[in-house]
């Protein structure tokens, strides 16, 4: 009864788990091993990009807001990828990607027929 929906996930979650892992690796060798550098470079334009913001979003609605604070907060975020965050992003990039898949697979555990009948339409074009 369940082979359709087995099959359905295998097929939609192998090539996407792959690619994640994939993409994951690179990032961590792009961090760690490629330019090291990368990680300052990202925190500047955080930095950058979240004062232009807060600029823009204090003259729009006239609001103070306290940026040596959030400056702070920013200073103290790590921007490294180490190999637990690695792990991390794989499992939960793997998870969300996990949902549109467990939808797509319900969709198709409808019924044989109706998968025959989706199949047949879609050799037919």
């Amino acid at each position: 009864v369940y082979s359709h929906l087995v099959l359905h996930l295998w097929l939609l979650l192998s090539p996407m788990t792959i690619g994640v892992y994939i993409s994951s690796i690179f990032t961590y060798a792009l961090h760690n091993w490629i330019n090291p550098d990368l990680i300052f470079l990202m925190k500047e334009i955080v930095i950058e990009t979240t004062i232009v913001t807060m600029e823009k979003m204090s003259e729009m609605f006239d609001i103070d807001m306290d940026e040596d604070e959030v400056l702070k907060e920013l200073e103290k975020v790590n921007y490294g990828f180490s190999f637990g965050s690695l792990v991390l992003s794989w499992i939960t990039t793997s998870i969300t990607g996990c949902l549109p898949a467990l939808i797509i697979a319900a969709f198709f555990k409808r019924g044989e027929d109706y998968y025959k009948l989706l199949f047949i339409k879609f050799t037919q074009v």
